[in-house]
Parts: C-alpha cells; sequence; structure tokens
C-alpha cells in the first residue's frame, strides 16, 4: 500500500482528527520505511550537536522528565543522526521515528535552557 492510496482511504473520513488518526495508522501498519523529507533540517540539527560544547548537559536537561520509551526513541533518533557518516546519501528513519525527529527538531530550541 502506498502513501497515495492511504490519502484516498482516509478522504472520506468526515472528521479532520480522525482522519489523521487512521492516516497515521495505516502509514505505520504499511508503510514501513519513508523517507526523511527534510534533509537540511537534520544537517543544521547535526552540525549545531557537533559544534556545541555544552549539548550534553542540555541533552540532560531535556530527557530528564521522560519516560523510559521516550527516551529510548530520542537517543535513538540521535545516535542515527550524529553516527550516520555519509549525510548526504539518502536515509530512511520509518515513520514513527520520523514523526518523533520532526518534533524534536521543531521543539528543540524551546526546551533547551542555557
Amino acid at each position: 500500500m502506498t502513501s497515495k492510496t492511504i490519502n484516498k482511504i482516509v478522504w472520506w473520513i468526515p472528521f479532520r482528527e480522525s482522519r489523521d488518526n487512521v492516516r497515521n495508522y495505516l502509514r505505520f501498519k504499511y508503510l514501513t520505511y519513508i523517507p526523511c523529507l527534510d534533509i537540511g533540517t537534520v544537517k543544521n540539527f547535526r552540525k549545531r550537536i557537533k559544534e556545541d560544547s555544552n549539548f550534553l548537559y542540555k541533552y540532560i536537561n531535556l530527557i530528564k522528565n521522560f519516560d523510559y520509551d521516550s527516551f529510548k526513541i530520542l537517543n535513538d533518533i540521535v545516535a542515527k543522526v550524529c553516527n550516520y557518516n555519509n549525510i548526504e546519501e539518502e536515509f530512511y528513519f520509518n515513520f514513527y521515528e520520523t514523526k518523533e525527529l520532526t518534533k524534536f527538531i521543531l521543539e528543540y530550541p524551546k526546551k533547551i535552557k542555557k
């Protein structure tokens, strides 16, 4: 099942919140890997992490109230971004990782205490 097929299926659901939930579920179940769409954002995020001498302290402040599952997901995503050798090549995250990565990148400047 492709993303286009999923969009055609959920088009007929009248309420947006329900439609988005069904779309997310179908993508999670049937699209095991989707491309990371905004490579520029990932590159900038990786550059900020590598150049920031105080990143570990900020990262600990960010994750200190997370539960174990959230911590594990975030740690895996940051490890993938930091340890990927050739960022210019195309690489893939699964749907859940992409969703978490996008949320983390957007909230990163707001949550970090300097």
